[in-house]
């Protein structure tokens, strides 16, 4: 008898719930079933794969094994129906201890003193979907919507769904034509300094490149459950924009911890390497989210900041007091001296507490193996 299980995947609108149980049975499948649906109403769902399990054709299970998971779903959709806590699911048999995406290529975006962090995660995470290295203008976006350059208005809920309605335009566009007047990004800038591009006039000139785009908002959920969801998201090759709180009171936006994987580069790195974690050596600027004794969301100033989820390690270990197991690697957008190369860590613990936003994009063609 195999031990498997059973995973139910329900997305309506933004929100997202995760039901798990466990059964036995004769299939060798590691995972019975996957079924994702996007519907507003659970009343309404017309999934081919939902129907099956609704009518009882389930594969490899008894009859009465069938009957409690009809009983289980037909549950869950009850009009009184309300989200429930989801249960940890990072015990799946199918996910390795490790996944690393990086970013296809793309090189570590910069973007400076002007607060518009949604669109250069957004814009960083499509750049590696698509594959051409730093394709996607941050500046004409900002110039169709200029309060993103003060970081207002401007959740990645709403951005990537944009730039894959609307299309995008291109660096080389933006440096042969310009956009609005500006023919790069500046230095510094507020709403003001950025005249509004009409939005007619976006939409003839942008390029659809994102079309197919798969796009799931995926509701944050405080626990284990939730790095569950990235880690089956990575797995599938699919890249996370997500955002962080970060105490901006604290040294490097709260980052209190050193991680340097033995894969990176540069001399920080070999040095990390060959002195270890505890050395007293003149240790680099922190470069990682963890967990401090008295941390507090009402203590100090607070503030969202949007990055991409390119990997996790179960088994790595953030240099601090704490030593908290489990790490995300982040690509951030503060220019690539900063952290490691440009890129950030988290611990498990900290993102499960101080995570928020989170949306996965990914084409319907890249599966899991798929190189990117």
């Amino acid at each position: 008898m195999n031990k498997f299980i059973l995973v139910i995947i329900v997305t309506m609108g933004i929100n997202t719930s995760i039901l798990a149980n466990s059964y036995s049975t004769d299939s060798e499948d590691g995972v019975l079933a996957l079924i994702q649906t996007q519907q507003d109403d659970p009343e309404k769902i017309n999934s081919p794969l939902f129907k099956e399990i609704k009518t009882g054709k389930i594969i490899s299970l008894s009859p009465e094994e069938k009957k409690r998971v009809i009983e289980l779903v037909n549950n869950l959709y009850e009009p009184s129906y309300q989200p429930v806590t989801p249960m940890s699911l990072v015990a799946l048999p199918s996910l390795p201890s490790s996944v690393s995406l990086g970013m296809n290529g793309v090189p570590v975006l910069d973007q400076r003193q002007v607060g518009s962090c949604g669109v250069f995660a957004a814009t960083a995470a499509l750049d590696a979907l698509y594959g051409k290295g730093d394709y996607i203008s941050q500046l004409c976006y900002i110039e169709e919507r200029p309060l993103c350059a003060e970081g207002v208005a401007c959740d990645i809920r709403d951005i990537i769904p944009e730039l894959k309605e609307k299309g995008v335009f291109s660096k080389k566009y933006e440096q042969q034509y310009g956009c609005e007047g500006w023919y790069q990004y500046p230095e510094r800038g507020t709403s003001s300094s950025f005249p509004k591009m009409p939005e007619e006039e976006y939409k003839q000139h942008s390029e659809k490149i994102f079309e197919k785009l798969i796009i799931n908002s995926m509701t944050y959920h405080p626990g284990d459950d939730v790095l569950a969801e990235v880690k089956q998201a990575l797995f599938n090759k699919h890249r996370i924009v997500t955002a962080l709180l970060l105490n901006a009171e604290l040294t490097n936006e709260g980052a209190a911890g050193r991680y340097y994987p033995k894969k990176s580069t540069g001399i920080v790195s070999r040095l990390m390497d060959l002195l270890g974690d505890d050395s007293s050596f003149n240790t680099p600027p922190p470069n990682s989210w963890v967990l401090t004794d008295g941390m507090n969301i009402n203590t100090g100033e607070w503030g969202a900041h949007y990055l991409v989820i390119t990997g996790y390690d179960d088994n790595a270990v953030i240099n601090s007091a704490l030593r908290q197991k489990g790490v995300l690697t982040l690509r951030n957008s503060w220019g690539k001296n900063a952290g490691d190369n440009g890129d950030f860590y988290v611990s498990y613990d900290y993102f499960k507490a101080f995570g928020r936003e989170m949306v996965e994009v990914s084409f319907p063609d890249l599966n899991p193996g798929d190189s990117t």
